[in-house]
């Protein structure tokens, strides 16, 4: 069955499994968000600010135990579709069972680390004179989560190998089901006057039923891997353990870029100019995460084409996927910069006026790194991910560097400015060595995309100014009708000018998955 499996596998087509995970990717995300969007209100009604307080001040701090895990999940993803790629199955095992012992010894360090938060941090926030019934109720929220967290690192070794399986569209359906399940059960319980341990407890059982799912469709599907803690001893573990704590510095780097800025906000001018902040932020942070992230599925296709020594096919998508990745967050992210202020003012009102700014240079930063999205992946594939790691670290600490400088002359704008302004050489540090490393043009990698989208917004701009004709006044109908005339604008010239035609039949045999999924 594992041989005929591998066969199916390997004739099924590259862009229609691409499609059906990227579409999976964020369609989760989506769900999450919507459901999220729907709660919050709900939770602050009915748990009250203080419980509602409790909750997010116990993930907050759990969300930093979460480092220990070390980037074993990715490691195991790189190495085991590396290892699945050329057949290895005894190869993959091995690895398997050397990250597995690492995990389960991780997740029972964070599970320590979630009793001695239990006991020793109300003594801590003693400071801010928390009440004896906030303490207790921090002290078992942390221990809901504290585990919930230990046991996520463990059974990441069935969500990576699934992973490393390119079937994320199982995974991503699973967790679809959790975001819904959390959904009924938080509004019945909410509704019959339960409270902030109920919830955690209820979620604690969803989260199991999905991990359990996990282990049987392995189980299922890919009977010949072993998923039980195996030690060969350090020398084997020395090069996964190596590229792990890359992954690890690579996370901490990505902490930084996208963290302190609002940190940076709030120490130098308050509260009030975080809020500010987190408006324009907040636009730019959800639409990175439904249309720039999910290329990430893409980690184990690139690494399984560099292990088969498929150059290349890897080259192909290298540049299709750039290409499509400039057309996508362009569509989105142009329209940020012409009407984000427009939008904000009708949402939130005129006094977030600098919301928009933030998000008019947020929205150019991932612009000018739209074509980077799938190069970053395909070099965390390759033996050149130390340079990919030190490019993090540099932009991490010289965006935080010059957002300060900036806060200083130009107050909370200066801050998002700083993150384009550091963006700039990291772009061009990435796609020139893109185009050396895999030799590729800098047309065929970017510059036929670019010149669509160039053309496609402005075309698309002045379909927007013809709107405006017949809406004088800025409402959501002008809004709405603005941003359709856009994007027909801009996708009829960046379909014409901005992709070869290969690229176009990839993407209509994508749309076509999309639709038939759908």
């Amino acid at each position: 069955m594992s041989v005929a499996v591998e066969r199916t596998k390997t004739r099924e087509s590259l862009t229609r499994r691409v499609a059906r995970n990227m579409l999976s990717r964020s369609a989760r995300h989506f769900v999450s968000a919507a459901v999220g969007f729907v709660l919050i209100p709900m939770f602050t009604k009915y748990l009250g600010a203080e419980q509602y307080g409790v909750w997010v001040l116990a993930q907050s701090v759990v969300s930093y135990l979460n480092l220990m895990e070390f980037g074993l999940t990715t490691t195991l993803v790189r190495h085991l579709a590396a290892a699945k790629a050329t057949g290895d199955y005894n190869q993959a095992n091995r690895i398997l069972g050397q990250l597995a012992t690492l995990m389960w010894g991780v997740g029972a360090l964070i599970a320590l680390g979630a009793v001695g938060g239990a006991l020793l941090l109300p003594h801590i926030f003693n400071i801010f004179k928390l009440a004896a019934e906030q303490i207790a109720l921090f002290q078992w929220a942390f221990l809901f989560v504290g585990f919930q967290a230990a046991l996520g690192v463990i059974t990441n070794i069935w969500e990576g190998t699934i992973s490393a399986a390119e079937d994320y569209h199982i995974l991503n359906g699973f967790y679809i089901f959790a975001a819904l399940a959390r959904l009924a059960y938080s509004v019945v319980l909410l509704k019959l006057g339960y409270g902030l341990l109920h919830l955690l407890g209820a979620q604690f059982v969803v989260i199991g039923v999905v991990w359990l799912l996990d282990h049987l469709y392995l189980k299922w599907r890919y009977p010949q891997l072993s998923l039980r803690p195996r030690w060969f001893g350090w020398k084997e573990a020395k090069s996964l353990l190596k590229f792990s704590t890359a992954v690890f510095i690579t996370h901490i780097a990505g902490l930084l870029a996208n963290d302190t800025d609002k940190v940076i906000a709030g120490i130098m001018l308050g509260p009030t100019a975080v809020a500010v902040y987190q408006v324009g932020y907040k636009l730019y942070d959800l639409a990175r995460t439904l249309f720039a992230n999910p290329v990430g599925v893409l980690f184990p296709t690139t690494t399984s084409l560099i292990a088969r020594g498929e150059h290349e096919r890897l080259r192909q998508i290298l540049c299709q996927v750039s290409s499509a990745s400039v057309g996508i967050l362009g569509a989105v992210y142009i329209p940020f910069v012409l009407y984000g202020g427009d939008f904000i003012q009708l949402w939130v009102g005129p006094k977030f006026e600098q919301s928009a700014a933030v998000l008019t240079w947020l929205s150019a930063a991932i612009l000018l790194r739209s074509q980077n999205g799938i190069t970053e992946w395909v070099l965390l594939s390759t033996k050149d991910y130390p340079l990919l790691v030190a490019s993090f670290v540099i932009f991490a600490v010289s965006n935080a560097g010059l957002s300060v400088m900036l806060c200083w002359w130009w107050g909370l704008v200066g801050i998002a400015a700083a993150t384009m302004l550091t963006t700039i050489p990291l772009a061009l540090f990435l796609s020139g060595f893109a185009m050396y490393r895999f030799q590729v043009s800098f047309w065929d990698y970017a510059g036929r995309a670019w010149v669509g989208a160039l053309l496609g917004g402005a075309l698309g701009w002045g379909l927007g100014q013809l709107v405006v004709t017949f809406y004088p006044e800025l409402h959501w109908r002008r809004l709405l009708f603005q941003g359709i005339a856009f994007e027909i604008g801009f996708w009829a010239l960046m379909l014409a000018f901005g992709f070869t035609p290969q690229t176009r039949r990839k993407l209509e045999e994508a749309l076509m998955t999309i639709v038939r999924i759908s």
